[in-house]
Parts: structure tokens; C-alpha cells; sequence
């Protein structure tokens, strides 16, 4: 967009970034690294002195870490904090974009005094499509109790023609909180009913086409039957608003049956896998699928390696397939072998889970020759039931 752009970042991330290498796969983040570093406009740094030397703006990007109980860890937050207080200029806007809960943004401000301003500006980038989603968002919202720098913020997006809304602090973070916490609420409503689908003979796919031709519905809405909401990002708000409610006394009684809900759905697919194979000692299970979202590399909080955990546990042998799963990046891995070819990762295997979309290369027949027995339970309905049938596969789908 024409901006002198310089990025304060640590090792081992500033060492792939200087050579135009991002830290997670993200489809085209890479080439326009390298082009924008190549041209001048890029830059990385460590020094946070060096970097917002000369700043008009400091965007606070950095990926909150979550817990294994979805609770935020908000130190690397406060220490860039403490950072820009010590070298950023007198004037300068701190863009907030990190994943915070309520309030955080006027504790930044106080404790950068009244030399610098703050805004929020929530990010709902997806992985696997960021740039897409960023370039073509659905809306940018602007959080600043501060008329003047809600202007100066809302300039930088005006020239991507999206629409922009401007409020106050709050209600942009609280905005945040709330899109997320709809999104997992969609989630575990339509895991609900894709669990009675299973017991009825219905289809949760048929159900969901006919909610979302209801215009009060809508045709985007989030009703995708599956293994839940992983990765800490939806989990991380539905914490983040009990949190709030305890604090403030307000009833969350809809959210914690949304985290109620998500938390069984790996215990469901072992219930589907454990009625057709209830002794799993020693039993080879394939699972094609690793990382928390198919299309990128990045292993924080996966579905996969939960449910890998729970057939471990069993006994069962597992043997994984990923083409983009960076292992280095995941500590306290659960047991199993890993395979970049999923042939070799489905022979001999009693069932295939499929944790992601069907991989290329691997014909549905020519998996069904080299299993055990060539079941497969499809966690998030991937395959069309009829061709993987014709396949030779016994298919299962969840809802279906």
C-alpha cells in the first residue's frame, strides 16, 4: 500500500523473516514478503528503538498465546508495552490489533501516559486465506475514544474500498469478543444438532442448506458439522467473556454450554470409532489432517493432535499424514508416526479419520485396497458419501 514498514520481531521468527520466509504457512505470504523487502518498504528488526524510529503508527500484532484451558497469556503484550513506552516517539499511535479482552486497550493507554494515543483495531483475519481476507474484509472497525484518531487510523485502510466502522475502545474489543463467541456458538449449535441427525437418519449438510436459506440465516453462516472449534482463537473469547461475567456478575450460562458442547466432540468420535472396533490396543488408525486448519502449518491447540492423544491413550497405532505439519513447532507430542506420502500412511490401517480435506495424490480406491479395512470416519464432511461408497470405502459422516 506504499507505506515504510519496519517489524520488530525475536528469534527464531526474525531469522526466516530477514530472508523473506514467514513463520507459518500462509498461501502467498511469502513471495510478497520477498517483494516487499526487495523494494525497500520492509524491513525486520529486534531492537524496538530501531524500529519505531521515526513511527507515525506501531501496530501491537502479536499473537496472544493461549493456555490448555483457552485462558490468554497477556505477557508478550505488556512487554512490547513496556517496550514502546521506553523508545516510541511523542506523538505516536499504537494500533492495537492482538486478540485482548475488555479494558486491555485502556490499560495500555495508561501505561503509555499521554505521550502516545491508542486505537483497537480487532483483526478477523482466517488462515490458509489471509491475505484474501484481509485485502477483501468484510469490514474494518476502529476503536478510539479519540475523534481525531479514529481519522488518522481509519486513512490507512481507506485506499482497500471496505467498509469502515468507528466506534469507541469497548465496543470494538467487546465487538471482537462477540463475533468470535457467535461463530463458536454456531459451531457447537450445529454439532448439537448433527448428533441427533445420527440418531434420526437425517443429514446435517440437507439441515443446514435449509437454515441457511432463511434470509434471518443467510447463506455464510457458520454451520460446518464437525469436531468443534480448536486452535484457542474461538475457545480463547468464550473464556474471555466467562471471565468477564464472574468479574462483573453477569450470567454466562450460554457460553459455558457452548464450551460444554465443544468439549465432547472428540469423545464423539471415539464413540463412533469404539463402536465398530471397541478394543483399540494395537489397532492401526490412520488420521490424514494435523494442523489446526487444513492449508497451514501451524499445530497450536490441533483437533488432530488431541484426538491422536485420546487414541494413544487406547493403545492404538497411529500413523499421520500432512503435507505442511511443522513437528518442531509442537512440544509433548502425543505418540505416532508421521508420513508426507498418505498411501503409506493409510496401509494396513483399520480406519482413516479425515481431519482435513482429501489429499491429492491419493486416489479414494487405491486406499481402499491398502487398509485393513477401508473404514472412514470423515470428521468434518469432506468426502461426497456416494463416490467414497463407490470407492470401495465404508463412509462415515458426522450428522449423516
Amino acid at each position: 500500500m506504499g507505506h515504510q514498514v519496519v517489524g520488530i520481531a525475536d528469534e527464531p521468527a526474525l531469522s526466516g523473516l530477514l530472508a523473506g520466509r514467514a513463520p507459518v504457512h500462509e498461501p502467498g505470504l511469502d513471495a510478497l514478503l520477498d517483494q516487499m523487502i526487495k523494494s525497500g518498504r520492509l524491513h525486520f528488526t529486534k531492537s524496538y528503538t530501531e524500529g519505531l524510529r521515526g513511527a507515525d503508527f506501531a501496530f501491537l500484532s502479536i499473537d496472544t498465546p493461549v493456555g490448555a484451558d483457552d485462558d490468554s497469556d497477556l505477557g508478550p503484550i505488556w512487554h512490547a508495552v513496556d517496550e514502546i513506552a521506553a523508545a516510541g516517539p511523542d506523538g505516536l499511535i499504537v494500533i492495537v490489533t492482538s486478540q485482548v479482552p475488555v479494558g486491555t486497550s485502556d490499560q495500555i493507554a495508561k501505561e503509555l501516559s499521554s505521550r502516545m494515543k491508542v486505537a483497537y483495531v480487532p483483526e478477523f483475519l482466517r488462515l490458509s486465506t489471509a491475505l484474501d481476507t484481509f485485502k477483501r474484509a468484510d469490514r474494518f472497525v476502529i476503536g478510539a475514544d479519540d475523534p481525531k484518531v479514529a481519522a488518522r487510523v481509519a486513512e490507512i485502510y481507506m485506499p482497500l474500498r471496505r467498509p469502515i466502522h468507528i466506534t469507541d475502545i469497548r465496543s470494538a474489543e467487546m465487538g471482537k469478543h462477540a463475533s468470535n463467541a457467535w461463530l463458536a456458538t454456531s459451531v457447537s449449535f450445529i454439532n448439537q444438532i448433527a448428533d441427533l441427525c445420527e440418531q434420526l437418519g437425517a443429514d446435517v449438510r440437507e439441515v443446514a442448506t435449509i437454515m441457511k436459506l432463511d434470509a434471518r440465516v443467510g447463506p455464510h453462516a457458520f454451520l460446518g458439522a464437525g469436531l468443534g472449534y480448536a486452535g484457542g482463537t474461538l475457545g480463547r473469547e468464550i473464556r474471555a467473556l466467562q471471565k468477564l461475567g464472574g468479574a462483573h456478575g453477569v450470567s454466562t450460562e450460554l457460553f459455558d454450554a457452548v464450551d460444554e458442547v465443544n468439549s465432547h466432540r472428540i469423545g464423539h468420535l471415539m464413540t463412533r470409532l469404539k463402536s465398530m472396533q471397541p478394543e483399540l490396543r494395537d489397532v492401526p488408525i490412520a488420521v490424514f489432517g494435523l494442523t489446526y486448519k487444513a492449508g497451514t502449518s501451524t499445530l497450536r491447540r490441533s483437533a488432530s493432535l488431541t484426538l491422536i492423544t485420546e487414541l494413544a491413550a487406547a493403545g492404538a497405532r497411529v500413523s499421520a499424514y500432512d503435507p505442511l505439519a511443522q513437528l518442531d513447532e509442537g512440544t509433548d507430542l502425543p505418540r505416532f508416526t508421521m508420513h508426507r506420502d498418505p498411501a503409506a500412511a493409510a496401509k494396513g490401517a483399520f480406519a482413516l479419520i479425515l481431519m482435513a480435506p482429501w489429499p491429492e495424490g491419493l486416489a479414494k480406491s487405491q486406499a481402499a485396497q491398502v487398509m485393513a479395512r477401508p473404514v472412514v470416519l470423515d470428521a468434518g464432511n469432506h468426502l461426497d458419501r456416494v463416490a467414497a461408497a463407490e470407492a470401495g470405502l465404508e463412509y462415515h459422516g458426522i450428522g449423516r
